[in-house]
């Protein structure tokens, strides 16, 4: 962990910690020790046949920790606690302005795990952000990643183009698949995939699945990771991105050639009937002529 609190109770972090000074886990209250080694950047770690609860996340991968560090280190492993129950949660990084948590789950989580922390801060009024890692093993063997484009559904424009198909199941980090999502307000609740296809660190905001979560449309808007960013990016929904000026003129156009080609064909479809019509009826008139 990167940050935990001193005697009195105050947060210390690990790449200001001072020689000397005690600190304790923000979750057990245990005395934790700092850790500053070549392999590892600075950071607290509980001592030896510890029984706490929170995972001291030593082997927290870079990927995870590069997450992390776009947004301030005020924000980052934030503590909750349940005034009811007393159970406590600490969050990758919880914007406070924003009633926003962010999740980075980079190893495998359960569903049941997965719904229990989502459910923890929706009933708290507070809106989650999961980012899932789903690079593949080896890159150079799957530049897809686990995912791979596969439109099975032929969805009109403009998603036709972000229907993706698990490369192999299960999958890495949503084994079962965010089934909290759908019953809730989008506004409240995101899931996110890192592939590691793109140049940036850029995430694919999930927006459907079909036949048993096998396959998954996500979002026309990628959102870019990017210090000071806005989160709301995480959770404004489709028709807003649509309406935005990167889209919207492409949407308009293509709404105005399906309006043309569908004129056309009516056009084409009256001329045949009109054909057909005067065939029969040129038909009937020359049988007319041959009786008399």
């Amino acid at each position: 962990m990167f940050s935990a609190y001193d005697k009195n109770g105050n947060t210390i972090y690990a790449e200001d910690y001072i020689n000397g000074t005690e600190c304790f886990c923000k979750v057990c209250g245990e005395s934790l020790r700092f850790r500053n080694g070549e392999t590892y950047r600075p950071h607290f770690a509980h001592k030896s046949k510890s029984k706490c609860t929170y995972d001291d996340r030593d082997n927290k991968s870079p990927w995870h920790i590069r997450m992390q560090d776009y947004f301030p280190k005020e924000t980052r492993e934030y503590l909750f606690t349940d005034r009811n129950t007393g159970e406590k949660h600490i969050a990758d990084v919880f914007i406070a302005d924003k009633e926003t948590v962010i999740e980075f789950q980079h190893s495998p989580i359960t569903s049941e795990e997965f719904v229990k922390r989502t459910a923890f801060h929706l009933s708290n009024k507070r809106r989650i952000a999961w980012i899932f890692d789903e690079t593949a093993k080896n890159p150079a063997e799957n530049d897809l990643g686990r995912l791979r484009p596969d439109d099975l559904f032929g969805r009109p424009f403009p998603y036709g183009d972000r229907v993706f198909r698990w490369q192999r199941m299960p999958r890495k980090c949503i084994q079962q698949g965010p089934r909290i999502v759908f019953g809730r307000d989008w506004r409240d609740y995101s899931v996110c995939i890192y592939s590691g296809v793109e140049d940036a660190d850029v995430l694919h905001r999930i927006i459907g699945e079909e036949i048993n979560y096998e396959y998954v449309t996500t979002s026309i808007h990628t959102i870019i990771m990017q210090k000071g960013m806005d989160v709301d990016e995480f959770f404004n929904g489709e028709q807003y991105w649509l309406s935005q000026p990167d889209w919207k003129p492409i949407i308009d156009n293509y709404i105005a050639r399906q309006n043309e080609l569908r004129k056309i064909r009516e056009e084409e479809q009256r001329k045949r009937a009109n054909a057909a019509f005067d065939k029969i009826l040129y038909s009937g008139i020359r049988k007319g002529r041959r009786r008399f």
